[in-house]
This record gives structure tokens, C-alpha cells and sequence, in this order.
């Protein structure tokens, strides 16, 4: 319960999706509303040191909680083995809403994204020379593996990035902050020295809906237009309309 708080607590959108409210349909209409689906843990009669992200889904029912594996006796951080999972399910389930095109970076993705920015990092011209090599010693480490790449970049994400400690090249860290916003995440950015160059970008090279795609604005907006169709449905009921 404290390692899901913690992720909770800098990644707030994990575990939620994206889901129609049939219920109120004839209110607001067809708006889509996040629904927070937690995963359930399976806890296994052994000693271990590490979990296991074993469905991000249940069947075929996108809407329902995924499932993990844990030892009973788990050896390691208990933290950080959630907070890998996590970056797991994240990956999986943006590859079972994507289906075939998971890494077609025509449809802007999670998966789609980073995939692209991985197999195209020596074009980047964004990237240093450092950077790029940090790369090949990073997928050598991960053995070609882009998933295996994402988790571990998803781990220094929420574990070091969170707190303010840059570690993460400037495209690593944009695709994360597009995808997997933190909670606070004005007050963070805030407290990293700007000479550290860690998100120096300019506005050209930025998509045209980056910033107004945000999670916490698009569901402020959507917060608000809920409640205007809501109460003009209520004022509507009200005066027999």
C-alpha cells in the first residue's frame, strides 16, 4: 500500500483510464471520464527479489485492474519493484491500446514515441555526443530491449526526477513528462537549477498541442465543462425544459 502511494504520489495517472460515463450519458452527454483501476497484488509462498508484471488487463476487459506478482518474502526494495512493475504495465497496456500500431510514430504514443526516439537517437540532433553514448551503453545493459530501455528511464523517472535530481537526457524526459505527468509537477520543475540544461527546448520543436495536452489541464477543462453541462441540464430540469 506505501509503494502504491508513492507512485500515486508522482505518477497520478498511472493506474487510471480513459473510460465513457454510460450512467450520466443523458447529462453530459458522451465525455469521456479516468477511471483509477489499482492493480491487484498476488502475493507467492516463496523467498524473492523480484515481482512480476503479469496482466495488464484482465482478459479482454480493458477497464479492470491489472495483476502483479510478489514473493511473500521479497528481499529487495519494496519501492522500487513496484515502481519497475509499474513501468511495465505502463509500456504493455499503451501496447494493447495501440495494437499493431505501437510503435508507428504517425499516432503519437507512449510506445510509439520512445520507440522511435531509441531506434533514431545518432540522427538527434538534440542529443550530445555524451548522451548518445550513454545510449549504446544503456541498450547494451538492456540487451536491444526498447521495453527494458523505457523501465529503467520510467524507475529514474519517478525515483530521482521527481525529487529534482536531473538525470535523464531532454528527450527522454519530454516524452515522460508528456506521458506520465507528476502530480506537483510546476513546484518540481521549479527547484532544478536552469544552468543544468535539463529542459531547454525550443518552442518550434515542441508539438503544437504539448502543453495543452497536459493531463491535469485537459482534466481541469474537463472538470468544468462536466459541471456547466450538469447544472444546465439541472437548470433546464428545474424550469421544465
Amino acid at each position: 500500500e506505501k509503494a502504491l502511494k508513492l507512485i500515486k504520489s508522482v505518477d497520478y495517472s498511472a493506474f487510471y483510464r480513459e473510460s465513457m460515463d454510460y450512467d450520466n450519458m443523458q447529462i453530459m452527454g458522451k465525455e469521456s471520464i479516468h477511471l483509477e483501476f489499482l492493480p491487484d497484488i498476488i502475493l507467492m509462498p516463496n523467498v524473492g527479489i523480484k515481482g512480476s508484471m503479469w496482466q495488464e488487463i484482465e482478459g479482454k476487459k480493458r477497464n479492470s485492474p491489472s495483476r502483479m506478482l510478489f514473493s511473500i518474502f521479497h528481499m529487495e526494495d519494496l519501492n522500487t519493484t513496484m515502481v519497475r512493475l509499474t513501468g511495465e504495465f505502463r509500456w504493455e497496456l499503451c501496447k494493447r491500446i495501440q495494437g499493431g500500431r505501437w510503435n508507428d510514430i504517425s499516432d503519437a504514443s507512449l510506445t510509439s514515441e520512445y520507440f522511435d526516439y531509441v531506434q533514431f537517437f545518432r540522427k538527434n540532433s538534440e542529443l550530445s555526443k555524451e548522451s548518445k553514448e550513454k545510449l549504446v551503453i544503456s541498450l547494451q545493459r538492456a540487451k536491444n530491449s526498447f521495453k527494458e530501455m523505457f523501465v529503467r528511464d520510467y524507475v529514474v523517472w519517478v525515483l530521482f526526477e521527481s525529487s529534482g535530481s536531473a538525470r535523464l537526457n531532454k528527450v527522454a524526459r519530454r516524452i515522460l513528462f508528456t506521458y506520465c505527468p507528476f502530480l506537483l509537477w510546476t513546484a518540481i520543475w521549479n527547484r532544478i537549477p536552469c544552468t543544468q540544461n535539463c529542459f531547454t527546448v525550443k518552442k518550434s520543436s515542441l508539438p503544437s498541442d504539448y502543453i495543452t495536452s497536459m493531463s491535469l489541464r485537459r482534466n481541469f477543462a474537463t472538470a468544468i465543462l462536466l459541471c456547466r453541462k450538469v447544472w444546465n441540464g439541472k437548470s433546464n430540469l428545474l424550469h421544465g425544459k
